[in-house]
Order: structure tokens, then sequence, then C-alpha cells
């Protein structure tokens, strides 16, 4: 009975420890305002980019960025890891961001291009709504990394072809 009470009790005592570490790492990272994405103040009626359009961001996490002064795809494709570190801990997800592979996707939408996501967004098929907010299973996560690597393969290709195109008239 005394085993199983100190058992306990180190399990309490290494949960509590462990707590207090991630804690003091949150609380590091926000400190470092060098890490803090840019911000940009939109004019009058412009209402920014719809940031919904990257898979793992609904209108709780569109809202948080928002206040932080992220409105645009180029803001978030220009975020340093820093910066994804920096908002993970803000938004109370570490590691989200690089999981979720947003800048890559952000990066395509700047540019211009889709995602599978959103083209099914644009289209109706895919709805917004708050457990668009949840984080991605790993199984998702990593599925959506391959659809955004070729996504950016097929953007690439195009935008080759295009120059080629341009150049040879």
């Amino acid at each position: 009975e005394k085993a199983e009470a100190d058992r306990k009790a180190k399990e309490d005592a290494d949960r509590k420890a462990a707590a207090d570490k991630a804690e003091a790492e949150r609380k590091a990272v926000l400190e470092n305002a060098a890490a803090k994405p840019r911000a940009l103040a939109l004019a009058s009626g412009d209402k920014g980019d719809d940031l919904k359009l990257i898979k793992g961001i609904g209108p709780k996490n569109e809202k948080t960025c928002n206040e932080l002064g992220v409105h645009r795809f180029a803001q978030i494709a220009e975020w340093t890891p820093d910066n994804a570190k920096w908002v993970g801990h803000h938004m109370a997800f570490p590691g989200r961001i690089e999981r979720e592979h947003w800048i890559p996707q952000a990066k395509l939408l700047a540019g211009g291009a889709d995602t599978a996501y959103s083209a099914g967004v644009k289209s109706g098929a895919i709805k917004i709504d708050d457990s668009s907010d949840v984080p991605l299973s790993d199984a998702e996560a990593s599925a959506l990394g391959q659809g955004v690597a070729q996504a950016a393969a097929k953007a690439d290709a195009e935008r080759q072809a295009a120059l080629a195109n341009t150049a040879g008239k």
C-alpha cells in the first residue's frame, strides 16, 4: 500500500515537473519579442485573406491570427521557424503550425495556387465550422504534407511552363 502511494506521488511529481517545464518554455518563447511575426494593419474595408483556406485554421485560429495582425497568406508564408514557434506557443499548441504545414499551404495560396483543401472550401464541398480549429491527427497531417508537396510541385511546373512559353515568344 505504501509502495503504491509512493509510486502515485512520484507520478504526480513527474507530471507537475513536466507541466512546469512546458510552461517555462512557453514563457521563454513568448518573451522573445523578435520571434513575434510581423503585424499588418489593414486599410478600412479590407478584410484580408480568408485564412480559413489553410487546413488547421478555423474561425477561432483565424481570429487569433487576426488579433496578432496576421491577415494575409503572404505573412504566414514568410514566417521563420521562430515565428511559427512563437505563434504555436501563443495559441497553446506548440509544434502545430509545423506539423500541419501552415507555412507551405500559405506559400501556395499567396502565389495564387490552391491546395486540395482550399479548393474544397471554395467549391463548398468542405464546410468551415468550429471543428476546423481541431488539431489534425498524425495521419491527417502526414497526408496533408504529401498533398501540399504535390501541389507545390505542380504550381512550380506550371510557373516554369509559363516562363518557357513567354521566353519563346
